[in-house]
């Protein structure tokens, strides 16, 4: 809730808006976190004493368990005092330009939900009023006491008629959903406030296991306020250089692959640069510079497949970022793993059965208990490893814009498990375990006696940093699913 607050926040005083703003919290929210929001300017807290059973003044043991403790908040509008209008605004909402004209509407108007004839309460105007505050709350404990699921939205429903309601312009409540529709994003219809409906929401994508479709363009925009606060997306040193997919729903499996490489100047990447610039399958090779004050080779010298790119801070996180538009399969390559283009086709193969999961050549396998982190995969694995992994570019684009920075600068902090913290997302995203690939022949290592994986503090380190990354992430446990399936070669027979 406090991230959602926090950026409609910003969106309030962007588009002009010096009006107060009052936060009504139920109880379970913690004093600290009251405590940050009421230091923002023109914020006031008006906190709740008791939860809905309070509320309803019940001590009954409900079964309707699933109700929030928060669903009787919208109730609590119409018992405020010296108040002679409220606009009300979801949590889950920003604002993208002043709302006049919404201010100006009579009470009881909001936007009507599409298809049907009932008004969506997460925008509306009202006027305080004990008759209706009675009417409301009667209407709500009513279920509450009869075990009956219920809410706020609800009761409003219920107990305002249909003609009451005053039907306002559908740009001020937009579903994020609706951001894709090139009908949005016409001068006529421009947005004045997006909601972001639904469970997914741009402050916990990464750890709801439902893989529902997000907008690219809905989140980028609440990212675009949450800049300067502590809810951050992305990294200053990626700019906007990336291209989001302009379809997050569309997982199409094309012929080629991208390919990016991560070097800091160590010298088997000449090699192995030259060996995917002649891979047919391979339409674009980009080349990731992790030294950000070394000379990097020119781009003109190495082909017009090739592209380089040089970060400003030396990150592990710069391995998810690829500059200008890439193929929807990239493989994610180290530069000390040597593959043939057979095996790089056989990995290609497998995920373009699985495009939703990570796919790749070495599993490993992470649990909260001893020993944390093994090879030892017989038994399962809920990791594959970033040195050789196919993975589709939303993903890369959900690491690189929309999770957020406090949680990269974990991978920063110990200079490791950025594999295990992009598993992690895709995990937490679409609740799918990863595959791994069984090749034929092997893969060749070239730089086994070098490299982070050679410190003797690597896994102590590696612990460390995830359970770091589960606190940041709001996480009880790693989001990794567990898998135990492994792609094989086809026999010979059936390759013919």
């Amino acid at each position: 809730m406090e991230a959602g607050i926090s950026v409609l926040h910003e969106s309030l005083l962007a588009s002009g808006h010096r009006e107060p703003l009052l936060v009504i919290t139920g109880p379970s929210m913690s004093t600290h976190v009251r405590a940050r929001m009421a230091r923002m300017p023109l914020i006031r807290i008006f906190r709740t004493s008791s939860g809905y059973k309070g509320f309803c003044k019940t001590s009954k043991s409900t079964k309707t368990a699933h109700i929030s403790d928060c669903a009787h908040l919208k109730i609590m509008l119409f018992s405020l005092d010296n108040v002679k209008k409220v606009v009300f605004l979801e949590y889950d909402t920003i604002v993208m330009r002043p709302l006049t004209e919404l201010v100006q509407l009579p009470p009881f108007s909001a936007v009507r939900e599409p298809h049907v004839a009932d008004f969506e309460t997460a925008v509306m105007v009202l006027v305080p009023d004990p008759q209706v505050y009675g009417l409301l709350r009667k209407d709500f404990c009513n279920d509450v006491n009869h075990d009956r699921n219920t809410s706020d939205h609800r009761a409003l429903r219920k107990i305002v008629p249909k003609d009451a309601w005053t039907e306002a312009s559908d740009t001020y409540n937009v579903p994020q959903q609706h951001m894709d529709v090139m009908w949005y994003r016409s001068v006529e219809k421009r947005p004045a406030i997006i909601h972001y409906k639904g469970a997914t929401k741009p402050w916990n994508w990464w750890r709801l296991g439902s893989g529902e479709p997000i907008s690219t363009d809905a989140f980028n925009r609440w990212c675009k306020f949450a800049a300067t606060t502590r809810f951050a997306c992305g990294a200053p040193e990626w700019g906007d250089a990336m291209k989001p997919p302009m379809k997050p729903t569309s997982w199409s499996s094309k012929n080629k692959i991208t390919v990016i490489l991560s070097t800091f100047h160590r010298p088997t990447w000449v090699e192995l640069l030259r060996l995917y610039v002649s891979f047919k399958t391979v339409s674009r090779v980009v080349l990731v510079w992790h030294d950000p004050f070394g000379d990097p080779p020119s781009a003109s010298t190495l082909g017009p497949k090739v592209v380089v790119w040089q970060p400003k801070r030396d990150s592990l996180n710069n391995r998810f970022f690829a500059p200008g538009n890439l193929e929807d399969c990239v493989y994610i390559a180290d530069d000390d793993m040597q593959v043939t283009e057979s095996q790089l086709k056989q990995g290609f193969r497998a995920w373009k059965s699985h495009t939703r999961r990570l796919v790749g050549f070495f599993p490993r396998r992470w649990t909260m208990d001893s020993p944390y982190y093994s090879t030892r995969v017989h038994d399962g694995y809920n990791i594959v490893l970033t040195k050789g992994l196919f993975t589709h570019r939303y993903f890369l684009y959900m690491y690189v814009h929309l999770l957020p920075a406090r949680i990269k600068e974990v991978v920063n902090e110990f200079s490791n498990c950025e594999d295990i913290l992009f598993n992690m997302m895709v995990s937490g995203y679409n609740g799918l375990a990863p595959m791994h690939v069984l090749v034929e022949g092997s893969i060749v290592d070239l730089g086994r006696d070098g490299g982070i994986s050679s410190s003797g503090s690597h896994y102590a380190t590696r612990y460390k940093c995830v359970h770091a990354l589960i606190h940041e992430m709001g996480l009880k446990k790693a989001p990794l699913s567990p898998g135990s399936y492994s792609e094989k070669p086809l026999k010979n027979k059936e390759k013919r």
